[in-house]
């Protein structure tokens, strides 16, 4: 165990598990797997987490960061948010609008780290250090803080993995292969913070994050889910405890972790930023829109599908190709000659956008509509006011009326107006309306080379094969857990707890005043009942938005290999 430090400040060790649920880690811990888990739960409080709407990483960890809705944070997808805008690119951390704990505890005086935690490319100037995290393009790319940090913990460790480069298996049916690099990452991520936490032990709030417990329920949770066909077949007898033994070693992690502080002393959280749970079906919404007569694309298929491009070609290379001689080949390789091959259109190319009046993102994932708004979209022909708030009236009132056919059963929990879920100067940037269906397990998926509008993961065309898709999906609840100094150690478990909420409480556990621009809350349940006898809950004004940067940092190519990356991992079609 390390040394304590010399002042009475309270040290914060936050641990993210990305994709946690009490679903799995409740029953684990009946059965005695998750000792380090049961401890801590045992000694300190617990909660389901709500995440954000849409419970997607890259919404949620902004907002944890921040403790603000997206309509202050300006993040809604993993592409920038801005209606209006239909090709978009991703998001980065100068993306998010507002400033972060890091940004905010470093102004303060406070030592802080954090390794992996998802949405922190570019990593910030902080007082102290920083490893990016999901959306870092490539192990080439300038992913830690202080710049110089990278090649030390090359030195130190070897490769560094990024997120990108473990996702190169997910999909593909390397299955084992996607298990093996993601355990190798996690231990080398808990080698890093340890590392770093030693090497300044000054820190105030240091956070390691870990992404395995997302990326495995994704791909495992078929085999997991005795609902499912594929947890009956001889792979899912291999397969069906891979969830649970990646808990119990994320377990043992923690336990490594915990052995860098002393919980007399210092406090320590664990988060996760939505839930999980069974993936059922894609649902093709433009399709939908398409049956509505909402939504049109151009004609004929073929035409709208598929266009020749022009490409020259080296008439010396294509002779060389047909076993021409080097001499006479080599003659004629300056010579270009135009040869036509045949591309894809990108999605949103194939749209008649003058008979489209709505439509889902081109990508997937975002479970959202837009409107095709007149002076807003490139080509517009909703009309702002009336026209605008009949159509959003009129598609709510029809997907109430979505039912799968296979059971007869309605598909949308609910459709909200952009307004009635945000608050803040970025709510435009929203979809027009956000929609969850069947508690996220019917996701919206991409519309191209299908007629049906719903699709089921036991599908075989279902994104490769039921061996290769994605199973799981994300749910809104995730975990709270803390314990140590400053927490009520009465081992229960509370409700009405949020992602957003955790931040000012972290701010209090410090003895620093919340930002009033800030939307979440402190804990209360969650703290000794005693400090909160004696400490104030103190609020400051906001520093107001943080300076606006370049926020396209990605170069073209580095866009293209993180789409392809989350594309195996189901955020893209």
């Amino acid at each position: 165990m390390r040394a304590p430090k010399q002042d009475d400040r309270n040290r914060i060790l936050v641990l993210g598990i990305d994709g946690a649920t009490f679903d799995v880690i409740d029953p684990l811990i009946d059965d005695g797997r998750l000792p380090n888990l049961a401890r801590l739960m045992g000694e300190g409080v617990s909660a389901p987490l709500r995440s954000t709407q849409p419970c997607q990483s890259s919404v949620a960890w902004p907002a944890f960061m921040t403790g603000k809705n997206p309509g202050k944070t300006g993040v809604y997808a993993f592409w920038v948010s801005n209606a209006g805008q239909v090709l978009r690119p991703l998001i980065n951390y100068r993306c998010i609008k507002t400033r972060t704990m890091w940004e905010t505890l470093s102004q303060r005086g406070y030592r802080v780290g954090s390794v992996n935690l998802p949405v922190t490319y570019p990593p910030p100037e902080v007082n102290g250090t920083m490893v990016a995290g999901l959306l870092t393009p490539s192990p080439e790319a300038a992913f830690t803080y202080p710049p110089r940090l990278h090649t030390e913990l090359m030195a130190q460790f070897g490769r560094i993995p990024v997120e990108m480069d473990l996702m190169q298996y997910s999909g593909t049916g390397r299955e084992l292969d996607f298990l093996r690099a993601s355990v190798e990452a996690m231990e080398i991520r808990t080698r890093v913070g340890r590392y770093l936490m030693d090497r300044d032990r000054d820190w105030d709030l240091f956070m390691v994050t870990w992404t395995i417990t997302d990326r495995i329920q994704h791909f495992f949770w078929k085999y997991w889910d005795e609902k499912h066909p594929a947890s009956r077949t001889e792979r899912g007898a291999k397969m069906r405890e891979v969830i649970p033994q990646v808990y119990e070693r994320v377990d043992r992690e923690i336990g490594t972790m915990l052995e860098e502080i002393d919980l007399s002393k210092d406090t320590v959280v664990l988060v996760s930023d939505h839930g999980f749970g069974p993936k059922r079906k894609n649902v093709y919404l433009n399709r939908w829109l398409e049956k509505q007569g909402l939504f049109a694309y151009k004609k004929p298929y073929w035409l709208r599908r598929w266009r020749p491009v022009p490409r020259p070609v080296s008439l010396g290379g294509v002779l060389a190709r047909l076993g021409v001689g080097h001499e006479i080949t080599e003659r004629l390789r300056r010579f270009r000659m135009p040869l036509f091959k045949v591309m894809s259109l990108p999605p949103f190319m194939m749209v008649d956008w003058s008979k489209t009046k709505a439509y889902n993102n081109f990508v997937g994932s975002e479970e959202g509509l837009f409107i095709n708004l007149a002076g807003r979209e490139p080509e517009g022909i909703v009309r702002s006011g009336e026209e605008y708030e009949a159509l959003r009236d009129e598609i709510i009132a029809k997907l109430g009326e979505l039912v799968d056919p296979e059971d007869g059963l309605p598909v949308v929990d609910s459709v909200h107006r952009r307004e009635e879920l945000y608050e803040g100067p970025y709510v435009e940037s929203a979809p027009d309306l956000i929609v969850t269906m069947r508690e996220h397990s019917y996701m919206p998926g991409v519309t191209q080379g299908t007629k049906e509008i719903f699709r089921s993961t036991s599908d075989p065309r279902f994104e490769g094969g039921q061996q290769e898709g994605e199973s799981g999906q994300h749910r809104d609840d995730g975990i709270f857990v803390m314990a140590g100094h400053g927490c009520d150690a009465n081992g229960g478990r509370f409700e009405d707890a949020r992602i957003i909420d955790v931040y000012p409480t972290l701010l209090y556990l410090l003895d620093e005043a919340i930002p009033d621009d800030v939307d979440g809350e402190v804990l209360r349940d969650a703290v000794d009942s005693d400090l909160l006898k004696t400490r104030e809950i103190r609020k400051t004004a906001a520093g107001g938005e943080k300076a606006l940067e370049d926020d396209h940092v990605h170069t073209e190519k580095e866009d293209e290999l993180v789409k392809e990356r989350l594309r195996s991992l189901g955020y893209f079609g």
